[in-house]
């Protein structure tokens, strides 16, 4: 009785309570929108007898792969049985009506509880985008989500200014786009997000099992690679240092080095991270001796203090399988202009060959006692 036309849990609810005939439900209801545009998806007759949720597991093995799942749909209410919402330690007979729900069309990113974006914050940038997921570009400062509530996160603004209409057929459209991994407040780049409920499952699938690979730049203080050749194409080098007790592992390589008084140069690097821990590429930047410019958290106090309005480290390069069809995309954007604009002014009028340093300057600058042991494997 408290929950007739009531409001459920997470915003759920039911046009009734129960449902005088499942079979008036199956047709009334199948393929039609319930309130808060949920709909009917599947519908089963339950073969065996069992308790709720271990018989969704049975009954729907590749929409309910853990006890948990399917805990979390009944606790939901978005489970039918016989006409009526099935809760968790429910017993269902042999021959039960059971029903998924899902929710079919989403509000408008602009309505609703979601509000506006606030007016200092810069729309939002998006890379790629279709019915499944999306790729937008994080700017520097911003958290992903979380935080102390001082900054709007990006959590929020993917809240605020993109929809999860679209799905394709057969789709769960998510309430609302969600992020699947994270960046650093600090970092800007590529950001993956996920707009229907499969997406999130095969994306989060992919970053678990290693198979997105990633592409940073950074602009770090000194030399990692003294006498290396540099260049978009250079020999990679590889960084295997454990962080917090767990294997940690960086593919990098040396882009361009560019004279300076303060550290002797400063130089681009791309980064290729193939685990994903807690400030991984800072702190193998760091260990070998150039940490990344405005990098407070990781400085070397040998090191003058640090300079740069940020932290000067961009996801740059995603490669990834495509939730739905598999199919490996390459998704790229620019490194920020700051960073050549970093350079070039650090570089200045004494620069050698317009701010990019020589060999022979690079090798000087290790001598002087900058600590440039890079770990190199060769190749991968």
């Amino acid at each position: 009785a408290g929950r007739r036309s009531g409001t459920w849990t997470h915003g759920y609810a039911m046009m009734h309570t129960a449902i005088s005939s499942p079979a008036t439900m199956a047709a009334g209801r199948r393929g039609g929108t319930w309130s808060n545009g949920y709909a009917v998806v599947k519908t089963a007759t339950s073969s065996s007898a069992g308790v709720l949720p271990e018989l969704l597991m049975r009954i729907w093995p590749e929409d309910f792969q853990s006890v948990s799942s399917a805990r979390r749909a009944c606790r939901r209410a978005i489970i039918i049985v016989d006409g009526s919402v099935g809760r968790n330690g429910r017993e269902v007979g042999i021959g039960a009506q059971v029903y998924l729900l899902a929710r079919v069309s989403t509000p408008s990113p602009t309505g609703g509880r979601r509000g506006l974006p606030p007016a200092s914050v810069d729309p939002l940038e998006v890379v790629f985008a279709d019915g499944s997921f999306a790729v937008v570009y994080k700017p520097a400062g911003m958290p992903t989500a979380g935080g102390d509530g001082s900054r709007t996160t990006m959590r929020q603004l993917l809240a605020t200014s993109m929809s999860c209409d679209g799905a394709p057929e057969g789709e769960a459209p998510l309430w609302r786009p969600q992020h699947v991994h994270r960046l650093d407040a600090g970092t800007s780049g590529l950001l993956v997000v996920a707009k229907t409920r499969g997406a999130l499952t095969g994306l989060s699938a992919a970053f678990a099992q290693r198979s997105v690979r990633k592409t940073y730049r950074a602009v770090v203080a000194g030399d990692p690679a003294p006498g290396a050749a540099a260049g978009e194409a250079s020999a990679l080098h590889r960084v295997e240092l454990p962080l917090s007790g767990q294997d940690a592992v960086t593919d990098w390589r040396l882009v361009s080095r560019h004279a300076t008084t303060r550290w002797g140069c400063v130089s681009v690097v791309e980064c290729f991270p193939h685990t994903g821990r807690t400030h991984q590429i800072r702190r193998h930047l760091a260990a070998l001796g150039t940490p990344i410019v405005g990098d407070a958290k990781y400085w070397l106090p040998a090191l003058d203090e640090h300079r740069g309005t940020r932290l000067f480290l961009c996801a740059v390069g995603l490669r990834l399988p495509h939730p739905t069809t598999g199919e490996m995309l390459d998704i790229a954007c620019d490194q920020p202009p700051e960073f050549a604009a970093y350079c070039a002014a650090a570089g200045g009028a004494g620069s050698a060959a317009g701010g990019v340093v020589r060999a022979s300057d690079a090798a000087e600058t290790a001598s002087a006692g900058v600590d440039t042991r890079a770990g190199s494997e060769g190749p991968k």
